[in-house]
């Protein structure tokens, strides 16, 4: 009984901290790769990466809006920034048929491509962390490599990232 209990509790943690060690290997592997910038088709990145998700996740409802059949400047890694988020959206909802929404729209010589879900929302303090509001200390820092992952290789790529809440809930990355 408790022997087990423990036991469960380990492998759940240890999956979580490889998890954890294969981002970091990703991030490392992104910085050092020095990617450059090339022609994407962003629909064609979207569209296989939306595919993929609710192949893994067949009750996530995910829409998309605006016009993605467009060429944007970014590293080959933009696909898997798009992963990490649509996987974060779904990972941590608390519904049960969690709902995400992409929409791309453009922003004078830029494409935004904004992601937004109706989970709990992300931590104020993780957010504070990626956009650099905060500084880490002992006491106050993340606790995901995912969301690092997508900031590298966005801005590598030639963009940035924002966070803003969702209404009535949720959690908006653009």
């Amino acid at each position: 009984g408790d022997i087990a209990e423990m036991a469960e509790r380990i492998i759940e943690e240890s999956e979580k901290l490889l998890m954890s060690v294969d981002k970091e290997r990703e991030i490392t592997d992104v910085l050092v790769d020095e990617q450059s910038s090339e022609p994407i088709d962003l629909g064609a990145v979207i569209d296989a990466t939306v595919t993929a998700t609710r192949e893994r996740y067949p009750k996530a409802h995910i829409t998309i809006q605006g016009t993605t059949d467009r060429q944007v400047r970014a590293i080959e890694s933009i696909n898997r920034a798009l992963t990490e988020l649509l996987t974060n959206a779904v990972n941590h909802s608390d519904q049960t048929e969690p709902s995400i929404e992409i929409t791309v729209e453009n922003r004078g010589d830029a494409v935004a491509v904004r992601i937004a879900d109706d989970g709990p929302g992300i931590p104020e303090m993780e957010r504070k962390i990626i956009t650099e509001d905060a500084e880490i200390e002992p006491l106050y820092h993340g606790t995901g490599m995912g969301l690092w992952l997508v900031k590298i290789i966005v801005e590598i790529s030639g963009g940035s990232l924002a966070f803003d809440e969702n209404e009535p809930r949720g959690s908006i990355v653009t």
